[in-house]
């Protein structure tokens, strides 16, 4: 086993070994003696699949191009547009044959792009750029034959305009979250609609997503803890931005009027699931729980009906939360969904 010349970077040093695809190790000082860095097996619906390694110089760099720069000592491994590309398209093979300068568009064709999956439309998707810039798009059902016809339509046309040739167990499909962001051209703004709420642009779906326009893109805005939005110094509720958009009646400057999830989930902000409501609707469809009584000791069934608390009192949860279920459904009219957890003992200290 030859290992090559020590690399210093900052007070990172690091050598490779010259046989192995992943040999890069690194001198640990406390306990004086090398070390081997691991390289980071990459998930499917990563983007960008590559081994971050961390030096004392402050600079997070990638696995591969220390890799390079042991064995290229002109290379600045602190340029970020002279790009590293793996020959055979491997991320895992970092041995210094399959490692080369390239540009951009060189990087761009020699990666392999795994199909994705649109959550809004149910379908896979594949694109690829060609050596002119100009992109590529098909899309096919979620189905196996969807799958298998998106399967070999990407070998053909990786083949067909970046003369490369992969295998069809290269191709994974994996259902991952939805982009961060959306192109000014992609196919799928058309399904949506665009309104502005002071000052910022924003983007609706009616699968209960929002995009927000920034720096030439639709950025998707997550749902945070709270399911609000921040806009200009303000925070307004997700499902009411949601509801201005698609539900004619309500109006989100009138604070009287409240935005009811029908399931009663919060997360679940799909327009089928949003209705307006009074404050006594809202009440009424909350989640009923029994609590428990630290003094008496008993488990309690409480609700509100016709300006009158009724309350049952039992020793174990299970009868009081059955208790519940029957108060709901009878006196109020409402169904205990599964989200409810009801069956669900809670700890009583």
């Amino acid at each position: 086993m030859g290992y090559s010349d020590v690399l210093e970077l900052g007070e990172a040093r690091f050598r490779a070994d010259k046989e192995s695809s992943a040999g890069l190790e690194r001198f640990n000082i406390r306990q004086k003696k090398w070390t081997r860095v691991e390289l980071k097996k990459p998930k499917p619906e990563s983007k960008y699949p590559y081994t971050i390694v961390g030096c004392d110089d402050k600079k997070n760099l990638k696995y591969h191009r220390i890799i390079h720069k042991i064995y290229n000592k002109d290379f600045d491994i602190y340029n970020e547009k002279i790009l590293i590309d793996h020959i055979d398209g491997n991320p895992l093979n970092c041995h210094k044959d399959n490692l080369k300068e390239s540009t951009p568009q060189e990087n761009s064709q020699n990666r392999l792009s795994n199909p994705h999956y649109h959550t809004r439309d149910n379908i896979w998707q594949i694109e690829l750029k060609k050596s002119d810039g100009e992109r590529l798009c098909h899309r096919f059902p979620d189905t196996q034959e969807g799958r298998d016809a998106a399967r070999d339509k990407l070998i053909e046309l990786k083949w067909e305009h970046h003369r490369k040739k992969i295998e069809p167990t290269q191709i994974v499909f994996v259902k991952s979250e939805p982009k961060h962001y959306l192109s000014p051209h992609h196919p799928c703004i058309a399904k949506g609609k665009k309104f502005k709420y002071d000052g910022s642009e924003l983007l609706a779906f009616r699968c209960g997503q929002l995009y927000r326009w920034y720096r030439g893109k639709w950025n998707f805005i997550s749902l945070g803890k709270k399911c609000q939005v921040g806009i200009n110094g303000q925070h307004i509720g997700y499902y009411r931005l949601l509801a201005h958009v698609f539900i004619p009646d309500f109006d989100i400057n009138d604070r009287k009027q409240l935005i009811d999830h029908i399931n009663r989930n919060d997360r679940d902000n799909r327009i089928s699931n949003l209705r307006v409501a009074t404050h006594t609707q809202n009440s009424i469809n909350r989640a009923l729980r029994p609590y428990y009584h630290k003094k008496a000791k008993v488990w309690v069934a409480q609700i509100r009906y016709k300006r009158k608390r009724i309350q049952k009192c039992f020793k174990t949860y299970r009868e009081a939360a059955a208790t519940c279920i029957i108060l709901k459904k009878f006196l109020q009219g409402v169904p205990i969904y599964k989200s409810d957890k009801i069956w669900e003992e809670p700890p009583t200290s």
